[in-house]
């Protein structure tokens, strides 16, 4: 038995692996034992079948399974021995699937491995590195949008007979000449003054005529939400339609008092205006934080990509993903490489961040993330009592064993990943710049 590794150039290479008689015939001749004990084969008693038989039957496979064994075995041992960071897993040479091996009679075995390693490198973490952490600062024209939205949110509604300007309108309606007809709801604050017109005053059982790209301003998204297709449907809509008035809905602005502070952030949290403004302000600031941190966080990945030399082989990667995905189309694959090289250099650069530096995520840690997560899910970010914590605390030990570990293993990515973000900020330069929300959107927009 023995692992050789033939170098091919910096970055790829083969590993060839012998494997002797005596490497795997103990193992399976015991396997063939065990296999008897419990082997139902016609003519035979439960448990008597001879070896012989179970060998002349099925002996190809056992022993085809215990050589791979000791193969399996002699690759991730050279790996561990030998240090070496691959992309993927070996992968059999496209030579073997011509290989004529007779399972039967033949004692000695060789294997190759085609291989794509990765040479070392270095992070590229410094204080040299300069980053913008944003900090987002609504505007007080938002800050009067979403107060606005909350009053019509909060408010009262009633059902009138006359249509006021900011009504929502219910009725059928049917294209003229059409006997298809659809029951829709027409909100006219999102009309312009001039088309609203046509509906203010009418009455219930009243018809209006509208030419539908007049009455939208030929605004493809406000005709794509009013009938309730795709934009792509919208652009087809036109000509004259009837609406006959079934329903009208006025909605009242809730009024800005003591009750309504403490139905939006809890019982005497906010008492005046300014407490009001200001909580709606650091409202929107926590909204945006997390876009603001995977803002910085792509532009740090970004600029660490460019300035550590991690070097992969992208053939490799092509066929490792075609491996590990059967149903993945090469030229897919192809269109998007760029993109599986990038994340597959992230991972390694990660991955040496959490080495280098011994992060760990404590079971504690993983359990505190996972409890977080589920909270959220189905409270809403509401607070719980006690009583609740005691009972979502004890759902998660048996939800971080589901996916036979897969739920563990995502937790502690997220606690990983969070003190990769945390050693980051602590090892760049960072200068803090403040920015309303429309100029932050701006800047995303620009980024990425």
């Amino acid at each position: 038995m023995g692992v050789s590794f033939q170098k091919q150039s910096a970055i790829e290479g083969q590993l060839v692996i012998k494997v002797g008689e005596t490497d795997f015939n103990a193992a399976y001749q015991n396997k063939l034992k065990e296999y008897a004990k419990k082997a139902n084969f016609k003519g035979f008693r439960p448990g008597k079948v001879p070896v012989s038989v179970v060998q002349r039957m099925v002996g190809q496979s056992l022993k085809a399974e215990e050589i791979f064994k000791v193969v399996e075995k002699e690759i991730n041992d050279y790996i561990k021995d030998n240090e070496l960071t691959l992309v993927g897993r070996p992968l059999p040479a496209e030579t073997e699937a011509d290989k004529k091996i007779d399972w039967n009679e033949q004692k000695d075995f060789e294997f190759t491995y085609d291989i794509a390693t990765v040479p070392s490198f270095g992070v590229a973490v410094s204080k040299k590195l300069s980053f913008t952490n944003y900090k987002i600062v609504p505007s007080q024209e938002k800050i009067t949008e979403i107060h606005e939205s909350m009053v019509k949110r909060y408010g009262s509604q009633e059902h009138v007979e006359e249509v006021g300007a900011s009504d929502v309108v219910k009725g059928n309606v049917k294209k003229v000449a059409s006997e298809e007809e659809d029951k829709l709801n027409l909100w006219l604050e999102k009309l312009k003054a001039a088309a609203q017109k046509e509906f203010i005053g009418k009455k219930i059982k009243d018809v209006v005529r509208f030419d539908v790209q007049k009455l939208f301003a030929k605004d493809e998204a406000l005709i794509a939400q009013f009938f309730g297709v795709s934009k792509e449907e919208a652009k087809e809509i036109n000509g004259e339609y009837d609406f006959e008035i079934t329903s009208i809905t006025r909605y009242n602005d809730a009024e800005v008092n003591q009750e309504y502070y403490d139905k939006l952030f809890g019982p005497d949290k906010v008492s005046t205006d300014k407490e009001y403004k200001a909580e709606i302000a650091n409202n929107v600031s926590g909204s945006y934080a997390s876009n603001a941190e995977y803002l910085l966080f792509s532009e740090i990945r970004k600029q660490l990509l460019a300035e550590s030399k991690v070097e992969i082989s992208e053939n490799f990667l092509k066929r490792w993903i075609m491996e590990a995905n059967p149903e993945a189309k090469l030229d897919e694959i192809e269109k998007d490489i760029a993109k599986y090289v990038d994340e597959y250099k992230w991972s390694l650069i990660r991955n040496k961040i959490i080495d280098d530096n011994k992060l760990e995520a404590s079971v504690e840690e993983v359990k505190n993330d996972a409890f977080n997560k589920v909270v959220r899910q189905y409270m809403g970010g509401a607070e719980i009592n006690d009583e609740m914590r005691t009972m979502f605390g004890s759902y998660i030990d048996k939800y971080l064993k589901e996916e036979n570990g897969k739920n563990y293993m995502a937790h502690l990515e997220n606690v990983l990943a969070s003190k990769v973000m945390d050693y980051l900020k602590e090892n760049v330069s960072l200068k803090e710049a403040e920015v309303s929300t429309e100029e932050f959107e701006k800047i995303v927009e620009k980024t990425l």
